[in-house]
């Protein structure tokens, strides 16, 4: 289903993401359940054999637009750090 590549702590992390999520009614059941199932299809690996061209829980990330070479940058996080 997908090439998902997560490390095992940001794999327990984001599930408990979904699960408080659910559980506070910020999402629905259907929508934790099609997240948890992505989730699950992940390959889960040691933090430290995370490939480098891989974006995890708290990379960089910068987008370059093409058509008028702008770029944003920003950062992925949990729930709680987002503003």
């Amino acid at each position: 289903m997908s090439n998902l590549i997560v490390n095992r702590l940001d794999y327990a992390r984001i599930k408990k993401c979904i699960n408080d999520a659910k559980l506070f009614k910020s999402i629905s059941a259907s929508e934790a359940e099609k997240l948890m199932k992505e989730l699950d299809s992940s390959k889960i690996v040691e933090p430290e054999a995370i490939p480098s061209n891989v974006v995890t829980m708290n990379s960089i990330v910068k987008l370059s637009f093409l058509n008028n070479n702008k770029q944003i940058q920003f950062q992925i996080v949990y729930p709680n750090q987002a503003n």
